[in-house]
């Protein structure tokens, strides 16, 4: 899956950047495991891991951000993220929010 979050910078600027799921695996207990690459302002992933849940309506995880990986600037205040994204009604497609270090939230939508 791929998409795109946003969010408004310390600045005041609208913010947009891809973010993609991959080698996702479901186990019968809903646990979920996979990769996560993201870009960002000063903190990104690339290929992160990711562990979470999927209990057929919402999507729930973590992964690990890095400053200077996938950015646009070098320094930034990194940490694990965690994300909850439900499942769109007749689709394949998902939207919730990922919240960083600092506790800000941002809007994340993801599609196959």
């Amino acid at each position: 899956m791929k998409g795109r979050w946003y969010g408004v910078g310390s600045a005041g600027s609208q913010n947009s950047y891809e973010v993609s799921l991959s080698d996702l695996k479901q186990g019968v207990d809903g646990s979920v495991e996979g990769k996560l690459t993201r870009f960002g302002n000063g903190c990104g992933a690339d290929g992160e891991p990711l562990k979470g849940t999927f209990d057929g309506a919402t999507l729930t995880f973590e992964s690990t951000s890095k400053p200077g990986v996938n950015t646009r600037r070098m320094g930034g205040d990194c940490g694990v993220d965690k994300y909850s994204l439900k499942a769109e009604s007749g689709s394949k497609s998902f939207a919730g929010t990922m919240g960083d270090k600092q506790g800000n939230s941002f809007r994340i939508d993801l599609s196959p």
